[in-house]
C-alpha cells in the first residue's frame, strides 16, 4: 500500500493530467490524497443580481440577453462576452480562452432568451459589475 502512495501521478493519470498538479507541488498519489481544495462551492445557494458584492464567488440564475466571441488584440486569445438579466438587473459575463473556436460552443449555448445558472467571481470593469470566468 505504501508503495502505491509513492507512485508518480504521471504514471497513474498520464503526463497531461499530472502536469498541472505537479505545478501545484503534487507529484505522487499520496500528495494528491493530501491535497485539499481552496474553496468549496455552494451549488444550492443562488444569489440575487441586485445584491452582488465585488470579490464574491456567486451563482446566479438569469436569462441570456446577448453573447459574442471576439479576438483579443492586446494579448492574444479570445473572449466571450455575454450579458444576462433577471428582468431588472443586468450582469456582464466574460469567458477567456486561447482560441476563439473553444468559445464558439459556449456562444452557441448562450442564445438570447435561454435561462441558465452562471457561476463566477464578481468584479468591476469600466464601472460595471461583471463576472469573470476562465475557460480552457
Amino acid at each position: 500500500m505504501t508503495d502505491r502512495l509513492r507512485e508518480p501521478l504521471a504514471k497513474v493519470l498520464g503526463a497531461r493530467s499530472a502536469g498541472p498538479l505537479e505545478a501545484l507541488g503534487v507529484s505522487d498519489v499520496g500528495g494528491l490524497l493530501a491535497h485539499y481544495p481552496r474553496r468549496y462551492g455552494d451549488p444550492g445557494r443562488v444569489s440575487d443580481l441586485a445584491g452582488l458584492a465585488l470579490g464574491e464567488h456567486v451563482t446566479v440564475m438569469a436569462r441570456v440577453a446577448r453573447a459574442t466571441v471576439r479576438q483579443m488584440r492586446s494579448r492574444g486569445g479570445a473572449m466571450l462576452q455575454a450579458v444576462v438579466t433577471d428582468g431588472h438587473h443586468d450582469l456582464s459575463l466574460t469567458f477567456f480562452a486561447k482560441r476563439p473556436g473553444v468559445l464558439r460552443h459556449h456562444e452557441d449555448r448562450l442564445r438570447p432568451g435561454r435561462m441558465g445558472l452562471f457561476t463566477g467571481v464578481v468584479g468591476a470593469y469600466r464601472g460595471s459589475v461583471s463576472s469573470r470566468t476562465p475557460t480552457t
